[in-house]
């Protein structure tokens, strides 16, 4: 039996729909509505911009439970509890509307949900609007920020040396951690140590840690780095950065911070990975050991350190390097299309112009029966217009026709497209010169082609790829020219 339940859902941010309140509006609407909540789902401090819905705890739980069909009605404050982005709220409206879920509001001034083509189509609007509001709250959060930061009330994090004294509302030193910090930067601008690894070694010996931990070089990095310890306090809003002046906060000079960023970026000891060479096998699952019948296998091998690809069959101790096995190919393949191009021009073309021709009928006789069905349905809805006495009934069902009509000008629009196109590619068909020097720079276009379309052109042409110790042996896919002939030309 499907029963009542309730969802809440408070923002990290936005703490005036609090859980409490949630709660307490949707107990006066339940029992105004005469509904008995049966369970709660509260996914709390949880932002709807930045968490999806299939990552909310309860929200995942209560979708599951519409799925299984045990939820009957919710109880929820706003529309924008459910999700703050409109793509995700018309998913989940879709949902409610497939499963027939009775959603009923807290509060007064949200409009009720319907699953009536007029209902889904403010639903739609209402998402919009609840993304708009979303947005802008964020806006509005970000100024604030700022706002209070530049008056000196906002101070985000601040590094070590320093603490946020809450009654007064300011930076405090901490003189005992700033006389470490000094000693940091002395130990920089003297030069005494090549890397910040160095420092981070000498401060352990020198027994200097932070709260028993030992300071590592990212740590001391970032701390030499800060630039609050000459004064500035910095930081990021929306990809901008804002400073305040805290004079009686620095401890190293203008000067002395500038000359310690030199140092620092020679002291940094990052490393640079190496770059790893992406190897794409462009014939895997083309070629095949001939003793055993199965696939060679991709490997990546080292070889005067660097690496290599190789095809291999561990069975049979059949290994082929990757670059010469596929140049091999590709040149093969040329040859064996220059020759078709040249000897069996004119059968490619009326094979192609047939296929063609054969796919095009296909696509427009269903563009054919896309454009009747709507015609039926226009006629259908216009008759029930005609019957039609209710006013506010006549206005949906006119809407419903416009619809139809713009759906119906979509698919005729499609159709001429596609008519034109076959009435251009057929003329360029029967005028095959300019094709034909098309077809005869194919090998020169191979050459100048993306790994995934390289891929994909081998599967096209090549059937299989056979490998023994002596010999390589390929089969292409080809229509006109005998295997025979394929084989001869192909076997090395």
């Amino acid at each position: 039996m499907s029963k009542t339940v309730a969802y809440y859902r408070s923002s990290t941010d936005l703490q005036e729909h609090s859980i409490g309140m949630q709660r307490h509006s949707a107990f006066i609407c339940s029992l105004k509505n005469g509904l008995l909540v049966e369970k709660e789902y509260v996914d709390e401090a949880v932002s709807a911009l930045l968490v999806p819905m299939e990552k909310r705890p309860k929200m995942k739980e209560l979708i599951k439970d519409i799925e299984s069909g045990t939820v009957g009605t919710i109880v929820v404050y706003k529309r924008d509890r459910f999700a703050r982005r409109s793509v995700e709220y018309l998913k989940f409206y879709n949902l409610l509307k497939q499963y027939r879920i009775n959603v009923v509001f807290a509060s007064s001034d949200e409009m009720p949900m319907k699953f009536t083509p007029i209902g889904e189509y403010l639903e739609n609007i209402m998402s919009g609007f609840i993304q708009m509001s979303a947005e802008q709250i964020k806006k509005n959060i970000l100024a604030s920020k700022i706002a209070n930061f530049q008056k000196g009330d906002y101070f985000g994090r601040i590094p070590y040396g320093y603490r946020i004294d809450k009654e007064k509302g300011e930076i405090v030193r901490n003189e005992v951690e700033l006389k470490n910090i000094r000693f940091f930067y002395d130990e920089v601008l003297n030069e005494r140590h090549n890397t910040f690894n160095d420092l981070h070694k000498y401060l352990i010996e020198q027994k200097i840690t932070k709260e028993g931990k030992a300071f590592t070089a990212q740590n001391l990095y970032k701390l030499i780095t800060h630039p609050l310890f000459q004064g500035d306090h910095v930081m990021s809003f929306g990809g901008e950065k804002y400073t305040n002046r805290y004079e009686y906060l620095a401890i190293v000079s203008f000067e002395e911070w500038n000359r310690a960023q030199e140092i620092a970026s020679r002291m940094s000891t990052k490393r640079v990975k190496k770059e790893k060479v992406e190897i794409t096998f462009l014939a895997e699952s083309l070629l095949f050991c001939k003793t055993c019948g199965r696939n060679l296998v991709p490997k990546i091998r080292q070889r005067s350190g660097r690496e290599i690809g190789m095809y291999e069959c561990s069975e049979h101790e059949i290994k082929v390097e990757k670059g010469k096995i596929e140049q091999l190919i590709f040149e093969r393949a040329k040859d064996m299309f220059s020759l078709l191009v040249k000897s069996n021009y004119q059968s490619l073309l009326n094979r192609y112009q047939k296929e063609h021709d054969q796919k095009m009928k296909v696509i427009l006789n269903r563009q054919n029966k896309k454009i009747e069905d709507l015609e039926v349905a226009i006629d259908q809805w216009t008759e029930k217009y005609l019957l039609e006495r209710n006013g506010d009934k006549k206005v949906e069902i006119k809407n419903k026709i416009m619809h139809l009509h713009g759906q119906k000008c979509e698919e005729v629009n499609t159709k001429e497209e596609l008519e034109e196109q076959r009435i251009k590619l057929t003329s360029k068909l029967q005028h095959g010169e300019s094709l034909t020097a098309t077809l005869f720079k194919y090998p020169d276009f191979i050459d100048q082609q993306e790994n995934d379309t390289l891929i994909q052109l081998l599967r096209d042409i090549v059937y299989k790829v056979t490998v023994n110790e002596y010999c390589i042996h390929i089969d292409f896919k080809h229509p006109f020219m005998t295997s025979a002939e394929v084989l001869e030309d192909a076997t090395i």
